[in-house]
């Protein structure tokens, strides 16, 4: 590929957005057609004098490119056709690449995109007649693509274990232990068990995901009928003394070093060994709360798969999982049992979007007790609830780097390997300071009435309240003891005590809150907590712990709770993508009723059938639909109707995994289909009109060609050699040369102002 010339032409610094016209089509077309036929003729030794001769020479003109809707093409002289491959202009929009992957279609050549993504002025596209042209293209590489052999999301996986012994249909009285133990379970190996519901039952693998499925959603919703248990007495108190004034900016950032000057610990997660080693290490650590995320190609919502997932224990250890490196995607529903655990909080951010329906469908992972801090936030009106602004709030310093890396990165295509050093340190910004964060939000969800508003005449008060409560149960005990004796003086020791909270209370019989007690150490009284001696006022201290029990009270904070928990049920539900919608399919249907392209229901009738086919091989398969092929291609394929694999890769020049030969025969079963119904249509088959050639094959026609050139006459060779010396005064001088088309306009405006000064002077 070195060897081979990589001239681009027209490379501008900005690119164009505008849409083509049907104008600016068809002319991008009839290049297209003159590529091709040049190539072809140049193949068969035709002499390229005769067709810079032909009808369509505008081309092949000395000045070296042919502009087109405002963008540079290289001219089609003999030196491009001689190339592997033809270089369009880099100054494309997306969707004018678009709409010429299109045009190629229709032409029957081969093209794809070059470049890398997201770079200005990189990406481009390459065209080529010969089936092996484009390897020569130096920056060509394959499109990002999800591994579908080896990441079969767990919804879909036709290799489930079925318990017989368990109805999936009725909830079971078992322990918290044992139902995570079913969450966890491990699944056989792989089998030729199929997915496909014979006569309308459904499959053993179907009833597996929905027992799976009511297990966890039933682990859930108890959580989101008393949210009260997600505060866990042991762990879940809050100091508000010792919690005055932290924030965010004394905690580390990723890649950094703690106190020691030990870099913190984190640990990338590439191979099967690895993600049993992060499992291991967590379960063993006893977490009380751990951080996580995802990040997901979402092409649609038909189409979506995680890529990496990454996790932050609370003892500050960062895990990056990337989940299609080989090995590993299997191995992640070992987390199962500590994502199911009701004992650890699962803290995330927006948890509801797709994070929790991700964890479900691609690893049948179900989240029990989780903390969603985009819902705290919102329970705190907080004007932005993004995690990168909430940690700025919180005094994050390194805030700035975390929302360049989020602006960079947050919509990135995450199916991009290798990863690197930037993405991973984004990832783990995504993770590392989420439970720190729980912490902060609790204290300002809660410290508005649990601690602003608890002083020292609230505790004085309580006590008064509290001793006179005590004194009056003591007497009525004492009255319901029988001791109603008379004394000396015939009043009973009730009497007394009535006649003393008189005298001491408010005159109605009852003690005050000012009412003494007779006895420090009477059982119904035993001061504040436990406390015995009287303490001064300015000795006090205000109360700043508070237990679970009491966090329990908070309404803001059991708001955030019970909303966090609702979101764990947002589950991965069948999506089914109806081909009739398909955008494409809509766009070939509209330009057919105008006459732009030829669709008719022998087209659509095959359209059906391959759709029908893509839903079987993804059932067989146990994955998505998506990932055997798009609906798109089904639409190039029934418009164009290929008869052969070249046919295909003239369609989509990278064709999708699973219709690569080397693991299976699909590609063969679509031909299969279109033959078929062409055969049914009674539409006559005939050869592919487009050869099928090589660029190795060149090299032999190349040979004739020299051969013939060498026969030819005198005055054959004579003209070559003027028309040589022409095209070369043209280069040279092709800065002072003035085009045709602006010549003729300047032409048309200057006889147009003198017929105006004529009529003037006619009417003077």
């Amino acid at each position: 590929a070195s060897g081979v010339p990589g001239h681009r032409s027209g490379r501008s610094k900005r690119k164009s957005s505008s849409a083509f016209t049907s104008f600016d089509r068809e002319h991008l077309r009839e290049y297209l057609v003159e590529y091709r036929e040049g190539v072809l003729n140049y193949l068969e030794g035709k002499n390229t004098n005769e067709r810079k001769n032909s009808d369509r020479d505008p081309y092949s003109d000395c000045q070296g490119v042919v502009r087109i809707a405002g963008h540079d093409f290289p001219a089609l002289d003999e030196e491009q056709l001689q190339r592997p491959y033809l270089d369009l202009p880099s100054s494309l929009s997306s969707s004018q690449r678009k709409c010429l992957h299109e045009i190629c279609v229709d032409v029957g050549l081969f093209h794809t995109g070059a470049g890398e993504k997201g770079m200005a002025n990189n990406r481009h596209i390459v065209i080529s007649v010969y089936i092996d042209g484009l390897e020569y293209v130096p920056d060509l590489s394959a499109p990002l693509s999800i591994p579908a052999q080896n990441c079969k999301p767990w919804f879909y996986k036709n290799e489930h274990q079925f318990i017989a012994q368990i109805d999936p249909y009725t909830p079971n009285k078992e322990d918290e232990a044992s139902i995570i133990r079913s969450l966890s379970e491990d699944t056989p190996p792989r089998s030729n068990t199929s997915r496909v519901r014979p006569n309308g039952f459904e499959s053993v693998s179907d009833s597996y995901v929905k027992r799976q499925t009511k297990i966890g959603r039933d682990m859930v919703q108890s959580l989101v009928d008393r949210p009260g248990r997600c505060l866990r007495d042991a762990h879940d108190s809050i100091d508000f003394a010792e919690m005055e004034g932290q924030d965010l900016s004394d905690y580390p950032p990723p890649g950094s070093h703690d106190e020691e000057g030990d870099v913190l610990p984190w640990m990338l997660v590439d191979t099967a060994e690895k993600m049993e080693q992060c499992a291991e290490e967590i379960t063993d650590s006893h977490p009380s709360e751990i951080g996580f995320d995802l990040e997901m190609h979402n092409q649609s919502k038909y189409m979506q798969v995680t890529c990496l997932l990454q996790l932050c224990t609370d003892e500050g250890k960062d895990y990056v999982i990337d989940v299609l490196a080989p090995g590993v995607w299997d191995a992640v529903s070992l987390l199962a049992p500590i994502f199911a655990d009701p004992n650890i909080v699962k803290i995330g951010h927006c948890i509801g979007g797709m994070d929790v329906s991700s964890l479900h469908r691609d690893f049948g992972i179900f989240v029990v007790n989780a903390f969603d801090t985009y819902e705290a936030a919102r329970v705190l009106n907080l004007k932005r609830s993004g995690l990168a602004t909430l940690c700025d709030h919180y005094g994050l310093r390194s805030s700035e780097e975390y929302a360049l890396l989020k602006k960079k990165y947050q919509n990135t295509d995450w199916r991009r390997r290798p990863l690197t050093e930037p993405m991973i340190r984004y990832g783990r910004y995504d993770v590392h300071y989420l439970v720190k964060l729980r912490l902060l939000l609790i204290r300002d969800l809660t410290r508005g009435q649990l601690f602003d508003r608890v002083g020292l005449d609230h505790e004085e008060e309580a006590q008064m309240v509290a001793r006179a409560l005590a004194e009056t149960l003591r007497v009525c005990q004492r009255y319901e003891d029988g001791d109603d004796e008379m004394s000396d003086n015939g009043e009973s020791p009730v009497d007394k005590s009535f006649a003393a909270s008189e005298s001491e209370g408010d005159g109605d019989g009852y003690f005050t809150p000012f009412s003494e007690s007779d006895n420090e150490d009477d059982e119904f009284f035993d001061g504040v907590e436990g406390s015995t001696p009287k303490i001064e006022r300015h000795q006090r201290k205000k109360k700043s712990l508070f237990p679970a029990k009491e966090l329990r009270m908070h309404l803001s904070l059991m708001k955030a709770i019970s909303v966090s928990q609702e979101r764990c049920l947002c589950f991965w539900t069948e999506k089914k993508e109806l081909p009739e919608k398909n955008d494409a399919l809509i766009s070939v249907v509209r330009k057919s009723a105008f006459g732009g392209t030829e669709w008719n229901d022998t087209n659509m009738s095959l359209y059906r059938k391959l759709a029908a086919w893509r839903e079987e091989v993804a059932e067989k398969e146990g994955t998505i639909p998506g990932l055997v092929c798009s609906l798109d291609f089904l639409v190039s394929v029934a418009y164009k109707l290929p008869l052969d694999k070249p046919g295909l890769k003239r369609l989509s020049y990278f064709l999708p995994e699973m219709l690569e030969d080397k693991y299976s025969n699909y590609a063969s079963d679509m031909l299969l289909i279109v033959r078929s119904s062409m055969e049914q249509s009674e539409q006559q088959i005939v050869a592919n009109p487009n050869p099928i050639l090589t660029y190795e094959s060149r090299q032999v026609k190349k040979a004739s060609l020299t051969q013939t050139m060498n026969g030819r006459d005198d005055n054959d060779l004579a003209s070559s050699t003027r028309d040589k010396d022409t095209n070369e005064e043209c280069k040279k001088t092709k800065k002072y040369i003035i085009p045709t088309r602006a010549v003729s306009i300047v032409a048309l405006l200057a006889i147009g102002a003198g017929i105006v000064v004529l009529a003037r002077k006619r009417r003077r």
